[in-house]
């Protein structure tokens, strides 16, 4: 992911909070960072060894070895934007599920989710999550890229 690519689904000011729900490694982190549209950077995943490697590449962003349905407001906060990057959604629904169906829980007011996908059956399900969970549409796009093709944007 590109900062170029994905700066126009952030909003339009700098100082964002962002939540990156299954950051993994968290590659785009100090991309992030350093563009200064994301002021505070919390990566949320279920796998301690790329939690710790993701730390230790980016000791300016917070990382948590933890479930996000388990995250709460009072806990990290609310977030501007939350992004969810390549979601095995098929293949663990009910892992998913209940994530998609806590975000509005951690978004602030005006906050926006971004999703990225890799298939058709993906994007369809994860925007009928979204709007399960009470969001709206904003965006679908059709990127035709192999690793990262549908781009949801909603709030």
């Amino acid at each position: 992911m590109t900062e170029d690519r994905f700066r126009r689904w952030l909003p339009p000011r700098k100082g964002i909070r962002l939540l990156d729900i299954g950051c993994g490694t968290a590659e785009e982190a100090g991309e992030l960072l350093a563009s200064g549209k994301v002021a505070d950077f919390l990566g949320v995943d279920l796998d301690e060894r790329a939690i710790v490697e993701a730390q230790a590449r980016w000791p300016e962003a917070r990382f948590m070895c933890e479930d996000a349905v388990r995250l709460s407001p009072e806990a990290v906060g609310r977030f501007e934007v939350i992004l969810i990057r390549r979601p095995d959604l098929l293949a663990q629904p009910a892992r998913w599920h209940p994530v998609f169906l806590r975000l509005p829980v951690l978004l602030r007011p005006a906050g926006r989710v971004i999703v990225t996908l890799i298939g058709g059956g993906e994007a369809a399900l994860a925007q009928r999550w979204l709007e399960e969970a009470g969001l709206r549409i904003l965006q679908v796009e059709d990127r035709r890229e192999p690793e990262e093709r549908y781009w949801i944007l909603a709030e």
